[in-house]
């Protein structure tokens, strides 16, 4: 994909996830300096405060499902923030977006085992994630992502 699709690609993206948040009752703004978010959403009643980084990836065909890659700077995926960031993996396929993951930067370090001697992800500062889409399942470096599959558990829906 040329850069200017990954600009249209990245921007669509951003705006359907922050769609996402506001139908599920949240409220939603893109900071105006980027250091490491996208978006951030709010709780107005309580005034939870959430980072989001929103990254989308075209599908690439597999002979069985397929596969998405997402670039993640290491030092976002193993710095912690307060509050934390949480990713909002997108993947669009078919003409439309099909899956989207959302975990927290602290899980997404933990499932990656960054830290460990010798790992091959940590040569390149920006590693990239394989995520293979098979039938029902999700899997990155061969450990099973599929509970990360819309898994809006720390941005409960809010009715207004």
């Amino acid at each position: 994909m040329s850069k200017m699709f990954n600009n249209y690609i990245g921007k669509a993206g951003q705006l359907f996830a922050m769609s996402e948040f506001l139908m599920r009752g949240w409220n939603v703004a893109i900071p105006e300096v980027d250091r490491g978010e996208d978006i951030c959403v709010v709780q107005d009643s309580d005034e939870t405060l959430r980072r989001v980084q929103v990254k989308s990836s075209q599908a690439i065909p597999l002979q069985k499902g397929y596969y998405a890659e997402f670039n993640i700077p290491y030092r976002q995926i193993v710095t912690a923030l307060t509050p934390d960031i949480h990713f909002f993996l997108l993947v669009r396929h078919d003409k439309h977006w099909k899956d989207v993951l959302i975990i927290s930067r602290e899980l997404l370090e933990n499932e990656l085992a960054f830290g460990q001697n010798n790992d091959p992800i940590l040569e390149n500062k920006k590693p990239t994630l394989h995520i293979r889409f098979i039938g029902d399942k999700i899997i990155c470096r061969q450990k099973d992502f599929t509970h990360y599959r819309s898994n809006f558990t720390d941005f409960s829906q809010i009715n207004h």
